[in-house]
């Protein structure tokens, strides 16, 4: 809503509910070719006296007004979209100074890319002004790189795209280039585009390619306007996995420290984690356990871990949830570990710990859960699990350095958070009902397909198995799942059981959706039905959290 102007504003006389989500931090309306000051005679003739009348001007979004008259503001700050290096840009910039800093959920992944990268193009020069300003060396490289990148196997499958941070021209002169390098097919494949931050509103690809543009025979002003700052802000967070950025300056050019070209490639050259050291380990007394532990089961799990020589972080908050221990690696991998004791881990819990561990476990949490007995009962069994999954993840090289957990820390302070249903947008409403979207259906009206039919003169017979079609609709469903539509995704995956009864991995897939709609029962008659199917994930999950099937 941050991209509607005024004249979107007949939208509150015709709703009786409304729903606004936006980021007054991201890119504003765009009216190209019409003066700012268009509105400004009109403004004082008719709106004299009018509640924040200057408001009106095509400068300021619907999302603006919302702002100025609705009582409640629920701030999303999880993060889904970029590596947590990419993101904390953003963040130190646009979000933390405000105390609505996001939390970067994704974490590291097997052989994930290098986050941050850049190409000094020490021949670049800028021609033209204004909108029409170009650096060819800059387009040239990147429409290199590009072709570079589409034959390398790391790049497979990737989506990519081109922000220019100064005019438009230059987006044209890359895709051209690039069009020509690699031809329709592949650009077309890669679902690429070129353009200005305005383009990429709302949108992403896995790798962003940025283009500073500015260069040593160009006599720039400083980018330090509120509107500059939406620019940067959307530039440096489409990216999820990866973000280049090519520059024909260097920090020494760029005298003002507060230009936003000195802040993003300051972010690019110099960015730097902070480790964790090792910890002691805690000595058992009498009385309750020391804070921030919740048991002295988690005291003990603690000390084992710290006496192997891991680094580990006891009550860690991710957003609007905390994980018991996390052990951090040194290549900045993060293994959640929950202590399952039976006083603090009751039958009532168990559905929002699921839920928990759904959501994390998206992000790219991998989770290790210990119950008390069988620890206490013998505790090298009881670690096993837990040692051979940090063996595991010790032996990855991730491409890059571990990810800083130093915002993070920052960051995770008590706040009211919901969850989100985009990035790291705002939403705001009125204090009416919400509006529930005209497509969605109850839960409770989708039934399981049964794994057998009935037939009239036969009775009960084995349904016709179609894999072939079972399998597109579980490829449409994941897609769907993807996107965050579950009862889309809930609907494909019911085909393609119906389809295919015994098709385990659609049972767990739909389990994993109805976790993500909240209808937790539903998952878990799922996930039973993967585990006597033969889905190992399904079986060890049900396994780990103590449930039959």
């Amino acid at each position: 809503m941050n991209t509607l102007g005024p004249d979107a504003i007949f939208l509150l006389y015709i709703s009786k509910n409304i729903i606004i989500v936006g980021d007054d931090k991201q890119t504003s309306p765009e009216y190209i070719g019409i003066d700012a000051n268009i509105m400004i005679p009109h403004i004082s003739r008719y709106l004299q006296g009018f509640p924040f009348a200057n408001y009106f001007g095509i400068e300021f979004s619907i999302f603006d007004h919302a702002r100025r008259f609705c009582d409640d503001i629920v701030v999303l700050r999880e993060h889904f979209r970029c590596m947590p290096e990419i993101i904390e840009f953003s963040n130190k910039y646009f979000y933390a100074p405000d105390g609505i800093g996001l939390y970067p959920l994704k974490q590291y992944f097997e052989k994930r890319l290098k986050p941050l990268e850049t190409v000094y193009c020490e021949k670049g020069y800028v021609e033209g002004t204004l909108q029409n300003i170009t650096n060819k060396v800059e387009a040239n490289e990147i429409a290199s790189k590009i072709a570079e990148l589409v034959k390398d196997d790391s790049y497979k499958n990737k989506s990519f795209g081109v922000i220019t941070l100064q005019g438009n021209k230059q987006a044209d002169l890359i895709d051209n280039l690039i069009l020509n390098k690699i031809g329709e097919v592949e650009y077309r494949e890669r679902n690429i585009r070129c353009g200005t931050s305005a383009s990429f509103q709302g949108d992403e690809r896995d790798i962003m390619f940025l283009s500073l543009v500015t260069a040593h025979n160009h006599k720039r002003a400083a980018f330090t306007k509120p509107a500059d700052e939406r620019r940067f802000n959307v530039a440096a967070s489409r990216a999820k996995e990866q973000m280049w950025l090519f520059h024909s300056i260097q920090l020494e050019d760029l005298v003002n420290r507060e230009d936003l070209r000195y802040k993003l490639l300051d972010h690019f050259i110099n960015y730097k984690h902070q480790t964790i050291s090792l910890q002691n380990r805690i000595e058992r007394a009498l009385g309750t356990q020391p804070k921030p532990f919740e048991s002295w089961f988690e005291v003990d799990v603690y000390n084992d871990i710290v006496a192997n020589n891991y680094s580990v972080i006891p009550q860690y908050k991710v957003a609007k949830y905390r994980i018991d221990l996390v052990v951090v690696l040194p290549n900045g991998i993060k293994i959640a570990v929950e202590c399952d004791g039976d006083k603090y881990h009751v039958v009532e819990q168990l559905q929002n710990d699921l839920m928990r561990q759904k959501v994390l476990e998206r992000c790219g949490w991998q989770f290790c859960r210990i119950r008390g007995a069988e620890y206490y009962s013998n505790r090298k069994k009881g670690l096993e699990p837990l040692w051979k999954m940090l063996k595991k993840n010790v032996a990855i090289t991730p491409d890059t350095q571990p990810i800083s957990i130093e915002l993070e820390a920052k960051l995770n302070t008590e706040s009211n958070v919901k969850k989100p249903k985009d990035d790291d947008e705002k939403l705001v409403g009125t204090k009416a009902e919400l509006v529930k979207a005209p497509y969605q259906k109850n839960l409770s009206d989708i039934q399981k397909e049964n794994i057998q039919t009935t037939d009239e003169n036969q009775g009960k017979r084995s349904v016709e198995i179609d894999s072939k079609n079972a399998k597109e609709h579980f490829e449409d469903g994941n897609d769907y799942f993807n996107k965050g539509k579950y009862l889309f995704a809930i609907d494909d995956y019911k085909d393609a059981i119906a389809l295919n009864p015994k098709y385990a991995e659609a049972y767990l897939k739909r389990g994993d959706a109805y976790i993500a709609h909240g209808d937790h029962n539903e998952a878990i008659s799922d996930y039973k039905t993967a585990a006597r199917l033969g889905n190992s994930e399904a079986q060890n999950y049900l396994k780990s959290n103590d449930i039959q099937w």
